[in-house]
C-alpha cells in the first residue's frame, strides 16, 4: 500500500499481467488480461497466506513467519498466490515486478545479508515438488537488505539470462534459457532471503515480510525502465475510503515493541460540509492495551471518487455549459424529471429553442457510463438577472402511456369493467383504470423500456449495509388511519326478464251436427267473431285457430234407415264453426335486481388494530334490448327457461357481473395493500448510478434495518461541490397482524325451473229462444245465440263469441330483488422494518 503515484504510460507497454495484491484482498489481474489469482498452500508446505491488517493502513496479503531456521522451507510470492486460470502465451524474453516490505527475523536477528530470487519452474505433474534440482535457476545479491522497509525487486529475463534489480539497482545476473510458458506466468520467481553470506546450499532460505504489487511483462524491461518503476503503482489509483464505509483500519497492529510508529497514527477525513466531529488523530499510549476508539464513522470524502459527467442535447455536448447542480428524480407510477441550469452562448437567443430538445444525461465514472437520464425539455425559464436557463425534463412518460393500445394495456394483467370506471374516452384513462388493480408500479427505465414492477417482496434484495451516509437515514412510519384493512363494495346488477303468458281456450257448438240439422237448428259463430274476440282481450294469437265445420253438401244419414241430402255453400260453410281450438299469449318484462355485498379484508389486522373501511357502489343495469318484444315479431336471443307458469328469456349479463366483480376485488386488494406500504425508509449514499425504482433493497443501518422496493430515487450531481449522492426511499409493507388469502365465491343466479302446462279454458254456450232460456247477461263467455225457431215469449240474445283472458298477478309483474354477500380475505406482507434505539 505505501506508494500511489501513477507511473508512465510506457512502463505499462507489454504488461500482461498486474495483481495489486491489496485493496482488502484485491487479486484481480488489472490489465483486463482475465488471469485472476487465489491463495493457495501447495502440499500443505507453506502458512498460507494471510490478510494482514498490522502494519500498514492497507491490508496486504504475506507470506508465512518463519519461527525457526529450516533450510527445506522457503517462502516465496509463488506460493502465496497463484492464477486460477493460465495464461495462454509463451514467452522468450519477460520481467517479473514485485514490491515487497522486509520484516526482521523473528528469532531476534535483526539482518539479513542478501536476497535471493529465483527461477521456479512449476508444471502441473510436478506441482508439489517445487524444489527439484533441475527446476532452479536463481540470482543471488551480496548486499544486505535493509529491513522494516519497502522494497522493489525486479527480476529480467533477456538473451543473456535472468537479471536481479533492488530498488532499481543491479544486484546480479545468471545465464538462464528459461521460457515464460503458460503454467509459470505468475511462478516465474520466488523471493528468498539468505542469513548466510556465503549463500551455500545449506543457507537457510525464507521470507519473512509482505507482499505488494506483482507485475508481469512479456518483454524484457530496460535498466532504465527498472528504475522508473521505483516508488510506482503501476495501474490503478489509490484505494478510496468509500461513504459510509467501515472498511477502513479499525484494528491498527502496532509492532515491533520497540521503534518507530510508522502505522498511520493520523487519519485524514475530507468532508463536503459541516465539520468532523469524530476523532481524526489516534494516539498510542501503550501498544498492549488500545483503548482509544478504533471505530471510526466516515462521512466522506464524497468528493473521493473521480468522476465526471456528460449532458448531451439535441446530440450536442453541452457538459461544459452546465453549472451548478444536476438532480434526476424518479417515483413510481410518475415521470422520471431531470433538472439543471445552462449557460446558452452568447447572441440572439430564441427562447424557445430549447422546448422538446431530447437530452441524456451520463454519470461517468472509472471508464464506465452510466445513463442517469433520457427524455425531452418540458419547461424553459430564463432568468434576464443571471443570463441562464433553468430545464426541466421528462422522460416522457405520459406520451409513452398515450402511444400505448388497449390489447397492450390487457397485456399487463389488470382488470376492467365499464361497470366499476365508469367507461372511458382515452387510452390514459384506460391505462390508469387497469393500473389501480395491479399491485404494482409501471414506470419507464434510464433508457425508455417500459417497466412494470411488482409491489411483492421478492426472496433475495440488494443489500446496503456500508454505503450510505449515517446522518441521512429516516423513517416515516403510516398513522392508523392510513391503514385501509376493508373495503366494502355494493353491486346492483339489475337486468329484465321477459315472460310470456299462454292460454288455450276450446269451443264447441252445444249439439251434435244431427241434433242441428233435425231439431236443435240454431245460429252458429263465424270467423271474425271468435277472431275478433280474440283480438279484443290483448292478447296474440299464436299460430291459428283450428275450426270444427259443418259436413260437405252430400246425403247425411239420419239413422234408423232414414237420410237427407245435405246442401250448404262451400264458402259459408268455412265461414260459420261448430267448434274451435286456439291458443293465446302475453308477453311483459319483469325487473330482477341481483344485489351483492362484498366485503375485501384483512380481518386479522381488523382483529389488532380496528376496521378502517371504505365503500364503493357499482351499478350493472341491463335493459330489454327487444324493442317489438310485446308484439310477438321477434323472439328475444338466447335460450329460454320457465318461470312458474311462463315462458322467460332471462337477459342478464352474467360475464359482466363476474368482470365487475373480479375488477372491484382487485381494485380494492391494491388499495389495501397500498396503504400498507405507506412506510417510507429514506437514506443517502454515494451515488449509485443504476439504483432504479424496480429494485428491491435491504438497508442495514446502525439504527435502521429495512427491506422494501424502491418507491423514489433521486441522483444530484453537485458541480460546485464535486459530490455525487443517491437519495433512495424505500416502500416497507407494515401490517400488525396477518391472514392468508381467500377469494370470493361468485355463483351464477337462476330463477328458471321445469315447464308447466299452459292453462286451459272450456268456453261454453248460451242460446237464446230456448223455453228456459236465461235473461241475457253481458258477462258471459263462449257464443251465445239462438234458435233459429225461438219458442215464443222466450228470451232472446244478442249473437256474440266472448273470451276471458286469465289474470296475471302482481308478482310475476312487480321488480324482484335477491340479495347475496360475499367476502374475501387479503394477505397483506411484512417487510422488515426496526429501529435501535
Amino acid at each position: 500500500m505505501g506508494f500511489y503515484d501513477t507511473a508512465s504510460e510506457a512502463l505499462t507497454d507489454g504488461m500482461i499481467h498486474y495483481w495489486k495484491v491489496d485493496e482488502y484482498g484485491d487479486l484481480t489481474d488489472h490489465v483486463g488480461s482475465g488471469l485472476n489469482a487465489e491463495l493457495f498452500n501447495p502440499n500443505d508446505i507453506y502458512t498460507e497466506g494471510q490478510l494482514n491488517e498490522s502494519l500498514v493502513e492497507t491490508p496486504l496479503f504475506r507470506g508465512r513467519d518463519v519461527t525457526y531456521h529450516d533450510n527445506t522451507r522457503e517462502g516465496a510470492i509463488g506460493y502465496i498466490f497463484r492464477p486460477v486460470t493460465t495464461s495462454s502465451t509463451s514467452f522468450t524474453n519477460w520481467t517479473l515486478r514485485v514490491r515487497a516490505y522486509l520484516k526482521g527475523l523473528n528469532d531476534g536477528g535483526e539482518w539479513q545479508y542478501a536476497l535471493l530470487m529465483r527461477y521456479i519452474g512449476i508444471g502441473v505433474s510436478d506441482l508439489n515438488y517445487p524444489f527439484g534440482a533441475t527446476q532452479l535457476e536463481e540470482v543471488v545479491g551480496t548486499s544486505a537488505i535493509s529491513l522494516n522497509e519497502w522494497h522493489d525487486f525486479t527480476l529480467v529475463k533477456d538473451a543473456a539470462g535472468l537479471h536481479l534489480y533492488v530498488d532499481g539497482t543491479f544486484i546480479g545476473n545468471v545465464a538462464s534459457d528459461k521460457v515464460l510458458d503458460p503454467y509459470l506466468a505468475v511462478f516465474g520467481g520466488a523471493l528468498g532471503v539468505s542469513d548466510d553470506e556465503t549463500h551455500s546450499s545449506s543457507a537457510n532460505y525464507y521470507w519473512n515480510g509482505i507482499v505488494d504489487d506483482v507485475g508481469v511483462w512479456s518483454r524484457a524491461l530496460t535498466s532504465v525502465e527498472v528504475g522508473q518503476l521505483v516508488g510506482e503503482q503501476i495501474v490503478g489509483d489509490p484505494p478510496v475510503i468509500e461513504l459510509g464505509s467501515y472498511d477502513l483500519p479499525l484494528e491498527i497492529t502496532v509492532g515491533p515493541a520497540t521503534g518507530s510508529y510508522s502505522l498511520p497514527v493520523e487519519i485524514d477525513v475530507t468532508l463536503d460540509t459541516g465539520a468532523l466531529s469524530l476523532p481524526v488523530r489516534i494516539d498510542v499510549y501503550d501498544v498492549d492495551s488500545m483503548t482509544l476508539p478504533l471505530a471510526v464513522n466516515v462521512y466522506g470524502d464524497l468528493n473521493s471518487t473521480a468522476w465526471s459527467f456528460s449532458l448531451r442535447m439535441a446530440g450536442v455536448d453541452v457538459s461544459e455549459r452546465i453549472i451548478g447542480t444536476i438532480s434526476i428524480e424518479a417515483e413510481e407510477d410518475s415521470a422520471r424529471v431531470a433538472q439543471f441550469t445552462f449557460v446558452p452562448e452568447s447572441g440572439v437567443i430564441d427562447p424557445d429553442q430549447y422546448l422538446g430538445a431530447a437530452v441524456e444525461v451520463f454519470y461517468l465514472e472509472g471508464g464506465s457510463e452510466f445513463r442517469l437520464f433520457r427524455g425531452l425539455v418540458d419547461v424553459s425559464e430564463y432568468s434576464m438577472g443571471d443570463g441562464i436557463f433553468s430545464l426541466t425534463c421528462t422522460d416522457n412518460r405520459q406520451e409513452h402511456i398515450e402511444r400505448l393500445s388497449v390489447s397492450m394495456v390487457d397485456a399487463l394483467g389488470g382488470a376492467y369493467s365499464d361497470h366499476v370506471f365508469d367507461g372511458y374516452t382515452t387510452i390514459t384513462q384506460y391505462f390508469e383504470d387497469v393500473l389501480s388493480t395491479i399491485p404494482a408500479s409501471y414506470d419507464l427505465d434510464v433508457n425508455g423500456v417500459p417497466v412494470l414492477s411488482s409491489w411483492a417482496p421478492p426472496a433475495e434484495h440488494e443489500l446496503i449495509d456500508s454505503q450510505y451516509i449515517t446522518d441521512s437515514v429516516d423513517v416515516v412510519l403510516a398513522s392508523r388511519r392510513d391503514l385501509l384493512n376493508e373495503v366494502k363494495i355494493f353491486i346492483d346488477y339489475r337486468y329484465p326478464v321477459l315472460r310470456e303468458r299462454s292460454h288455450a281456450y276450446q269451443w264447441n257448438a252445444p249439439f251434435t251436427f244431427l241434433e242441428f240439422l233435425t231439431t236443435k237448428n240454431h245460429t252458429l259463430p263465424n270467423r271474425d267473431m271468435i277472431e275478433g274476440a280474440v283480438s279484443g282481450t290483448g292478447w296474440s294469437l299464436k299460430g291459428s285457430v283450428s275450426y270444427t265445420l259443418q259436413p260437405e253438401s252430400g246425403y247425411i244419414s239420419l239413422g234408423g234407415g232414414k237420410g237427407t241430402n245435405w246442401i250448404i255453400d262451400e264458402q259459408l260453410r268455412q265461414y260459420l264453426a261448430l267448434g274451435a281450438n286456439f291458443v293465446i299469449a302475453t308477453r311483459w318484462d319483469q325487473t330482477l335486481t341481483e344485489r351483492y355485498a362484498l366485503t375485501v379484508s384483512a380481518p386479522a389486522e381488523i382483529a389488532a388494530i380496528g376496521a378502517i373501511t371504505q365503500s364503493e357502489n357499482i351499478v350493472l343495469d341491463f335493459d330489454n334490448p327487444v324493442t317489438e318484444f310485446d308484439s310477438f315479431l321477434v323472439d328475444p336471443p338466447g335460450a329460454t327457461s320457465y318461470v312458474g307458469l311462463d315462458k322467460a328469456w332471462v337477459l342478464s349479463d352474467y360475464d359482466a357481473l363476474q368482470s365487475a366483480v373480479n375488477c372491484a376485488y382487485r381494485k380494492a386488494v391494491k388499495d389495501i395493500l397500498g396503504s400498507h406500504r405507506q412506510n417510507s425508509v429514506t437514506f443517502s449514499m454515494p451515488i449509485n448510478p443504476v439504483a432504479e425504482r424496480s429494485d428491491y433493497m435491504h438497508l442495514l443501518s446502525i439504527q435502521v434495518e429495512a427491506k422494501g422496493k424502491v418507491r423514489r430515487v433521486r441522483h444530484d450531481l453537485n458541480l460546485d461541490t464535486g459530490a455525487a449522492l443517491t437519495e433512495i426511499e424505500l416502500a416497507c409493507y407494515r401490517v400488525k397482524a396477518q391472514n392468508a388469502d381467500a377469494l370470493y365465491v361468485l355463483n351464477e343466479f337462476s330463477i328458471g325451473g321445469a315447464a308447466a302446462p299452459i292453462g286451459l279454458t272450456i268456453l261454453g254456450n248460451h242460446i237464446g229462444g230456448q223455453q228456459y232460456s236465461l235473461v241475457e247477461n253481458d258477462a258471459w263467455t263462449g257464443y251465445v245465440g239462438n234458435m233459429t225457431a225461438p219458442y215464443v215469449g222466450s228470451n232472446l240474445y244478442n249473437a256474440k263469441f266472448a273470451i276471458a283472458t286469465p289474470e296475471i298477478p302482481a308478482a310475476t309483474r312487480d321488480p324482484l330483488e335477491y340479495s347475496f354477500e360475499l367476502s374475501a380475505t387479503v394477505y397483506i406482507p411484512q417487510d422488515l422494518l426496526t429501529i435501535t434505539v
